[in-house]
């Protein structure tokens, strides 16, 4: 967020106001969000996991809880990473909505852009037993 706002948008003058409008600071955000899904998935495509309104149902299996939101997502796939950046913008207020799940998300997003296969490689690579350092690892 900060790279767009102090270095990508060079049209502001940080002499004349150092606080970002809020319009200025929703277009950073959705900017960066949209650079770590392109670069997630290698700079060639993106994933982006929003909820559907309704739920799409979820096939019955021992292995899978319902959670009110994995059930209901909807995968967009985007080649071109100024489409994406647009989708992200339009839909920013899902992510940051108070009573949405706009983390979690977020990081279904970044796991499903980097790629099953690729994550599934990391992961029997790097076991450290400690969670945040496989994720971080990931992306």
């Amino acid at each position: 967020v900060l790279k767009h706002l102090l270095f990508v948008d060079a049209k502001k003058d940080l002499t004349k106001s150092p606080r970002p409008s809020p319009a200025e600071r929703s277009s950073a955000l959705a900017a960066g969000m949209a650079d770590i899904l392109w670069r997630a998935g290698g700079r060639k495509k993106a994933t982006l996991a929003l909820p559907s309104t309704s739920a799409l149902g979820a096939l019955a299996s021992p292995s899978y809880r319902p959670d009110r939101l994995t059930e209901r997502l909807v995968l967009y796939h985007f080649s071109d990473r100024q489409a994406l950046g647009r989708f992200i913008h339009s839909r920013l207020a899902v992510f940051q909505d108070e009573s949405s799940s706009g983390c979690v998300l977020f990081l279904y997003s970044a796991l499903l852009s980097r790629g099953v296969d690729r994550l599934a490689s990391k992961l029997s690579v790097k076991r450290t037993g400690r969670p945040c350092e496989a994720i971080d690892s990931l992306l």
